[in-house]
């Protein structure tokens, strides 16, 4: 299956960690084969109900629950797991964005037979040719295909020009402000203010990621936080300035990054979940991610927490 694996490597689950360590969260772990991985708690309370909920630790900002060994997972990982939250009294087990239909789904629904899906979404992509961007074209609608070849026509006219580097402090700092005019006039969250922002925070210090930009007369016009494996490149969040908005160069910049993935030989050009139109109509390849909760403590109200973890997690 074509996805990015950059979730389940050491500096991800490592940077995680110190970011929920940084916000205060309570982390326990548990021994699978080589490796330790680790859990967040989190503790809800209101009115109605109060309870103690644990997550995946890096499942809270990534967009695919995954670590190295995820398909060879088996009743020891569960048992060892289950005996971990009932210790510390959690009422519920929340695993975000599992592959749909995978082992490690299967292996969760057969080991909690309570197990139940409670949000659906899909994962969208590019699978690259490995000849060029003319071949890539032929495989989405004719409609996208003629405005994404005006759109590289204008960008290339107004002098705007691909660029991939390392990261830097300014560059994220770019990232992050633009980044967080196009949240609020959306009314979402800035990125840089939430956990998944100090996960990338952690992550800059280590240098792991890429910026993919593109710029006009020295100004950056767009630009993308790439996250790279073997074969894969993944669009972590995106950017641009409205000052260009006319152009749409952050589709001139997706169309220039596909490019580039077919030149450097990468198989997949991973834009995550979500399913915004821009997405759909530029993409060739999609899967099914689910959400699934998990009822631990028998006693805990679930008349309540099911209705409350779903709105929680809109």
């Amino acid at each position: 299956m074509y996805h990015s694996r950059i979730f389940s490597t050491h500096g991800w689950h490592q940077a995680s960690i110190n970011a929920m360590r940084y916000r205060g969260y309570e982390l326990f772990s548990i021994l699978w084969r080589d490796q330790s991985l680790s859990f967040m708690i989190q503790e809800f309370k209101c009115k109605k109900i109060s309870f103690r909920m644990a997550r995946f630790i890096t499942a809270e900002s990534a967009d695919y629950l995954d670590f190295k060994g995820i398909e060879e997972v088996d009743c020891t990982f569960f048992k060892a797991l289950k005996k971990e939250l009932n210790d510390r009294d959690v009422a519920a087990l929340l695993l975000s964005n599992v592959m749909y239909n995978s082992h490690f789904y299967q292996s969760a629904h057969a080991f909690y037979a309570e197990a139940m899906d409670i949000e659906c979404t899909s994962s969208l992509g590019i699978i690259c040719p490995n000849t060029n961007i003319e071949d890539y074209f032929t495989t989405i609608g004719r409609e996208t295909k003629r405005n994404l070849k005006r759109i590289r026509k204008n960008c290339t006219k107004a002098g705007m020009v691909f660029r991939y580097n390392s990261i830097n402090d300014d560059a994220l700092s770019w990232i992050f402000d633009h980044q967080e005019q196009r949240s609020l006039a959306a009314n979402y969250s800035a990125i840089k203010n939430t956990v998944a922002g100090e996960i990338l925070k952690q992550q800059a210090k280590a240098n792991s990621y890429n910026i993919a930009w593109i710029s006009c007369n020295g100004v950056c016009t767009s630009g993308m936080l790439i996250m790279q494996d073997n074969k894969t490149l993944a669009v972590y969040i995106q950017a641009f300035d409205k000052l260009y908005g006319k152009y749409y160069p952050s589709l001139f910049l997706l169309t220039k990054l596909t490019e580039y993935a077919i030149t450097h030989g990468y198989e997949y050009l991973d834009l995550l979940r979500g399913e915004e139109l821009y997405k759909k109509r530029l993409c060739n390849h999609s899967f099914i991610m689910k959400k699934i909760l998990i009822p631990v403590k028998q006693s805990a109200d679930w008349e309540h927490i099911v209705p409350y973890v779903k709105k929680m997690i809109e």
